[in-house]
C-alpha cells in the first residue's frame, strides 16, 4: 500500500492538469457535447505530454536538422522559416493517441477501443478546432463524438493505472468492472465491433 502511496504522488504531480480536465467533464455532463469531446482528447494530449515523449526527433536531432534548413536564409525570410520549424518536431494529435493506445491492455483496448479510435478521433478534433469544411467529411458526428469522448476517457484511466505501476491482472479487474468500460463496451457491440 505503501508503494502504491508513492506512486499516486508521483502520478498526480504529473497528470493533474489532465486530472482536472476528466473529472471537470466527465462529473458535469452539461458541458456541451462538443466541449466534452475536446476536452477529454485535450486531456489525453496533457497525459502523453507528460508521461512519454513528445518529439518526432530528439531535440539534439531536431536542432541540427532546423538548423540545416534556416542557415540558407537571411532577414525576414529567416525568421518565417524559425516560425515554422518551431513546432515540427511536435507529434501529431494521431501519432500520440497511438503511443497511448499502444501500451493499453489489450482486452480492453480490443473491447471496447475502436479500431479507428485514434485517426477518426484526430479528425474530428482537428474539425472541431479549425471548422475547415475540407475535414467535415472525415469528422465524427454528434452519436460518435459522444463515444469517442467516453473511449477518450477509457484510455485516460487505464494509462493512469498502468502510471501507478498495478499489475496487469488487476488493471483488468479495476478497469472491467467500471461502468464506464461496460458502457463503452455496450456501444461498440451496437456498431458490431466486439461480442457483448
Amino acid at each position: 500500500l505503501e508503494a502504491l502511496w508513492r506512486s499516486w504522488w508521483r502520478v498526480f504531480d504529473s497528470a493533474q492538469a489532465a486530472l482536472d480536465l476528466i473529472f471537470g467533464t466527465y462529473l458535469n455532463r452539461s458541458v456541451s457535447l462538443q466541449r466534452h469531446f475536446l476536452i477529454a482528447v485535450q486531456a489525453l494530449e496533457l497525459l502523453h505530454r507528460a508521461f512519454l515523449s513528445g518529439g518526432v526527433e530528439s531535440d539534439d536531432e531536431f536542432k541540427v536538422r532546423s538548423d540545416r534548413l534556416v542557415a540558407p536564409f537571411r532577414g525576414a525570410d529567416r525568421r518565417c522559416v524559425k516560425r515554422l520549424l518551431r513546432w515540427a518536431n511536435e507529434k501529431r494529435l494521431q501519432d500520440r493517441l497511438d503511443d497511448l493506445l499502444d501500451g493499453m491492455d489489450e482486452r480492453v483496448r480490443s473491447s471496447a477501443v475502436s479500431d479507428d479510435y485514434a485517426e477518426i478521433t484526430a479528425n474530428t478534433r482537428n474539425y472541431l478546432t479549425h471548422y475547415d469544411a475540407r475535414t467535415k467529411a472525415r469528422a465524427a458526428d454528434a452519436d460518435r463524438q459522444f463515444e469517442l469522448a467516453d473511449e477518450s476517457i477509457l484510455i485516460a484511466q487505464d494509462f493512469l493505472i498502468r502510471q501507478l505501476q498495478v499489475e496487469e491482472s488487476e488493471r483488468w479487474q479495476r478497469v472491467s468492472r467500471s461502468d464506464l468500460f461496460r458502457r463503452v463496451k455496450y456501444r461498440k457491440g451496437q456498431r458490431g465491433g466486439v461480442d457483448l
